[in-house]
C-alpha cells in the first residue's frame, strides 16, 4: 500500500494519458510537470463524470490544492478558458513518483517517518471516495435548485395567464354592449314567436350573472335557424319544454 498513489492521484494520471481526451486536457508542451486544460468548461463536461461521481470545477481544483498542486500562469488571452497546474512529483515520465503526492499535513518528514498526523491510504481512498460523493451531491443540488426555480417561473406564468382570463370572462358577463346585444336578439326572438328563458336573453335584474356559456350554443342555433326561414320551429331544449307545457 505504500508505494500505491491514492485514488485521486491515479484518476488524474489516467486521464491525462487517456487518448480520447487529449483535445481537452494533456502535458504542457513546455513544462515535463505541468499540466494543460484547454477548455475548463468541455473539460468539465466531458471529462470529469467519466473519472469522479460529478462535473464540479471548482470542487476538482480544491482536490488539486489539497494534494498540493499549484497552478501556473498560461496565456491570458483565453482568459478563464484554460487552466495550467503542476506538482514536481507529478511528471510526464515520473508514474513512478505518484506514491509520492499527499494531502498536505501528510507529507514525509525529515527522518523518513510520516507525520503523528498522517492518514493510511486506504483511509485515504476512503476519503476520496466521499469527496467524490459530496461532489455529486453539490451537483444534485444545484441542478434541483435550478429546476425548482424554472418551476416557480412557470408557476408564476400560468397564475397570471389564469387571472387575465378570469378578469375578461367577468367582463365579458357584465359588459353593458353584451347585454345591449341580447336584448336586440330577444327583441328578434320574439318577433319570431320564440320564447326562452329570461336568464338566458337579459330580462333578469341588471345585475344578475348571465349563465352565457350554457345558454350560448341555443341562441347560436336560434340565430343560425333565422338566417335560413322566416318560419322557425321551436327549440327543442329543456328550457322551451317547460314554456311549452304551461301553455
Amino acid at each position: 500500500m505504500g508505494n500505491q498513489p491514492t485514488a485521486f492521484i491515479s484518476k488524474l494520471w489516467d486521464m491525462i494519458h487517456d487518448p480520447g481526451t487529449n483535445d481537452l486536457i494533456r502535458w504542457s508542451d513546455v513544462h515535463d510537470d505541468t499540466v494543460y486544460v484547454h477548455d475548463v468548461a468541455a473539460f468539465s463536461e466531458k471529462v470529469l463524470p467519466h473519472y469522479f461521481a460529478h462535473s464540479n470545477w471548482p470542487s476538482f481544483v480544491r482536490q488539486l490544492n489539497i494534494y498540493g498542486f499549484r497552478r501556473v500562469k498560461g496565456d491570458s488571452s483565453r482568459g478563464s478558458e484554460s487552466y495550467q497546474f503542476a506538482h514536481e512529483d507529478f511528471t510526464r515520465n515520473g508514474g513512478q513518483r505518484l506514491h509520492l503526492i499527499k494531502r498536505k499535513g501528510q507529507q514525509q518528514g525529515s527522518g523518513g517517518t510520516t507525520n503523528t498526523s498522517a492518514i493510511t491510504n486506504g483511509n485515504m481512498e476512503l476519503l476520496d471516495k466521499l469527496f467524490d460523493q459530496l461532489n455529486a451531491l453539490e451537483s444534485e443540488c444545484a441542478a434541483v435548485v435550478s429546476e425548482t426555480q424554472t418551476l416557480h417561473r412557470i408557476y408564476a406564468q400560468q397564475q397570471q395567464i389564469l387571472s387575465c382570463m378570469l378578469d375578461l370572462l367577468q367582463e365579458l358577463n357584465t359588459h353593458p354592449d353584451l347585454a345591449e346585444i341580447q336584448r336586440r336578439l330577444q327583441s328578434a326572438l320574439e318577433k319570431a314567436n320564440l320564447r326562452v328563458n329570461p336568464l338566458v336573453m337579459g330580462t333578469a335584474p341588471p345585475n344578475t350573472p348571465l349563465p352565457l356559456m350554457q345558454q350560448l350554443p341555443s341562441i347560436a342555433e336560434a340565430v343560425r335557424t333565422a338566417k335560413e326561414t322566416t318560419d322557425l320551429p321551436p327549440l327543442h331544449d329543456s328550457t322551451h319544454d317547460s314554456f311549452q307545457q304551461r301553455e
